[in-house]
């Protein structure tokens, strides 16, 4: 993820009051990001919908195909140099 982009959802979590961030002591260019409680709560919820996307796609396959598609998943993004998520 680039930094702009970091820096967009960021953004978009604190208007959302999930996340804060501030300037790091001692370093100009450092920023620290820390959760809110709101933001805290929602983790687990958040990890359970992606643990159940997960199993509703790719469930059916067995740890070698999961492995194998992770791998040409890879080989694609060095081949095709992708930085971001592609949206076409």
């Amino acid at each position: 993820m680039t930094k702009g982009a970091a820096s967009k959802v960021i953004t978009k979590l604190e208007s959302k009051g999930l996340a804060q961030r501030r300037l790091a002591e001692d370093k100009a260019r450092e920023q620290v990001l820390r959760l809110t409680s709101a933001g805290r709560q929602l983790v687990p919820k958040l990890a359970r919908s992606a643990d159940d996307n997960d199993d509703f796609f790719f469930g059916h396959l067995k740890t070698a195909e999961r492995a194998a598609l992770m791998t040409q998943m890879k080989e694609l993004i060095l081949h095709h140099q992708l930085k971001e998520i592609p949206v076409k």
